[in-house]
């Protein structure tokens, strides 16, 4: 019969009843899968070759296996990366540096600047509501004028009836 589990015996109706199997060592020879990691990298045998190679001690065996085994896009990528934060973080300790009163400063004059707008936004408005008024004043004497141009091109004998003058 085959067994699910080799080191366990198979259990057993004695005349005590129902009994399991006392664990029996075997002598099986287990034989080992190669340890894989991420992309199927051979952890082990990369490890065996490292203890080989750390006798010379160069500065490229000193790498970390996961530096061995990147991909080199990976890699460009990540030291583009490090040098994205190294950038971002002068310009942290650049910012920290500055002095807050320059900020202030501008906070001011922009608030000024606003309150000047609103002021000049405001007389705009004011001057462009007089000008519409001016303008239909301007046609109202036109108008007026028009109409004392005419009386005065009546004849005076014309002139106090109650009729308009035909054109």
């Amino acid at each position: 019969p085959l067994c699910v589990f080799p080191g366990l015996a198979q259990t057993t109706l004695g005349s005590g009843g129902l009994t399991l199997g006392s664990l029996v060592s075997t002598s099986t020879a287990i034989s080992t899968a190669p340890s894989l990691g991420l992309g199927g990298v051979d952890f082990s045998s990369s490890s065996e070759k490292k203890s080989d190679k750390s006798l010379g001690a160069s500065p490229q065996d000193s790498k970390a296996l996961t530096d061995e085994n990147l991909p080199p896009v990976i890699c460009q990528d990540v030291d583009h990366f490090q040098k994205f934060v190294k950038e971002q973080k002068q310009v942290h300790e650049e910012i920290s540096r500055m002095s807050s009163k320059a900020m202030l400063k501008v906070q001011d004059d922009i608030k000024s600047l606003k309150q000047l707008l609103s002021v000049s936004a405001s007389g705009l408005q004011r001057n462009a509501l007089a000008i519409g008024h001016l303008k239909m004043e301007a046609a109202l004497e036109l108008k007026n004028a028009d109409i004392a141009l005419r009386t005065q091109k009546t004849p005076p004998g014309l002139q106090h009836e109650n009729t308009a003058p035909y054109e």
